[in-house]
């Protein structure tokens, strides 16, 4: 953990405060110690609940460890209280860990090192969420009660959204240290692409992303989409090409939210053509499709769907109040945008529509000067009383 923020401090010329170094290598301590005591005690009640179901432990699994010979003596009941007194540990330490690294006057050298902290916290909020009342943790717990109590997919979206903002501000100070300059061009990314590992932290988010995601990559407008008849969000990733040369690449930077390019232009600067998008199936034939677009622009715009095959037509316009997008905190203009500008960085969601047995689904954008950071299509199978 501690190289991570190393190479940072080394390719800005800046180091932290002694005092925050000690405390860093006590809270990775503190972590990882504590993430090594609760996966013991998880992978001995995982076992037990294999056997009781008849079923062989694999042993061999690649990154298994077995739990201390002392833990094997406990009683189911003082397991499970033991998980949850665990989980609590765990939570906090990892929570306490965010908190301090987000810390705007650390954020810019520590980005890398928080990107994997919040991945473990992401990850142990997802096993509470799926797992937690079979530990024994109380429904209204993990569940919320509708009011002051919030669920854990809630707390886990919380958080999300206050980590991209974290990571966004992170990577706007790097960049501006690394230019020595501040609103600096060009925009650098955090070293060893890191953002393949934040760019994907809101696909562990339940709110935002209830469905598996899969990444889609191709050179060209056509991609190749896996379906296999159960609800997935596919996140298209242009790799190299264009789209009807409708793409202007005007920066190499990745958005801090997508982890996609950032500097993909619409239209260009000159000449307005629409992008044109084909969805082939590979597997099993799609289902009910709904498109979701990300965007960045300073100014209000209009953006088209125009979906031919099969038809239909949907129009968003960023300043309608009710139009029904969702603010994204992400990297390179929204540490800089004053309050008024905060609608700079969108995502919206286009009507759903029924695709059955078509052989692909074809759709083309069209709008203003605008940057697109994600395209992606969420599939969910037709409800057998409507086959």
């Amino acid at each position: 953990m501690s190289a991570l923020y190393e190479k940072i401090e080394e390719l800005i010329e800046e180091e932290l405060e002694k005092a925050e170094v000690d405390r860093c290598s006590l809270m990775f301590k503190d972590c990882r110690n504590r993430g090594n005591n609760f996966n013991d005690l998880l992978t001995l009640f995982t076992d037990r609940q294999q056997m009781k179901q008849g079923l062989k432990i694999d042993r061999s699994a690649k990154h298994r460890v077995e739990p201390p010979a002392k833990l094997q003596n406990l009683d189911d009941d003082n397991l499970l209280q033991m998980i949850r007194s665990e989980f609590m540990d765990y939570r906090d330490s990892l929570e306490g860990a965010i908190i301090n690294m987000s810390d705007t006057n650390y954020i810019k050298i520590l980005g890398n090192v928080l990107s994997m902290t919040f991945l473990l916290y992401s990850v142990l909020m997802r096993d509470a969420c799926l797992q937690g009342k079979a530990w024994g943790l109380p429904d209204k717990y993990v569940d919320g009660d509708g009011g002051s109590v919030k669920s854990l997919k809630q707390i886990l979206h919380d958080q999300t959204q206050s980590f991209h903002d974290s990571i966004a501000n992170g990577s706007a100070q790097y960049s501006d240290q690394l230019n020595h300059i501040s609103y600096s061009s060009p925009i650098h990314d955090y070293p060893d692409n890191a953002y393949k590992l934040y760019g994907m932290m809101n696909e562990l988010d339940f709110i935002e992303y209830p469905n598996v995601v899969e990444r889609v990559d191709s050179t060209s407008s056509i991609f190749l989409v896996p379906y296999d008849g159960t609800p997935k969000t596919f996140k298209l990733n242009f790799t190299g090409g264009s789209s009807s040369n409708s793409f202007c690449a005007v920066n190499p930077h990745h958005d801090t939210v997508s982890g996609n390019q950032a500097g993909l232009f619409l239209d260009g600067y000159e000449k307005k053509q629409p992008a044109y998008f084909t969805l082939v199936p590979q597997g099993t034939f799609f289902g009910i499709v709904s498109i979701k677009l990300a965007t960045y622009s300073y100014y209000d715009f209009h953006i088209t769907i125009d979906c031919n095959s099969p038809g239909f037509t949907t129009t968003f316009d960023s300043s309608d109040q009710n139009n029904g997008s969702i603010f994204r905190a992400s990297y390179p203009y929204f540490p800089y945008a004053s309050d008024s500008q905060k609608k700079v960085s969108l995502a919206f969601t286009s009507p759903s529509v029924n695709c059955s047995y078509a052989p692909f689904l074809s759709f083309s954008l069209n709008a203003d000067d605008i940057q697109l950071t994600s395209i992606e299509a969420t599939i969910v199978p037709i409800p057998s009383s409507k086959l």
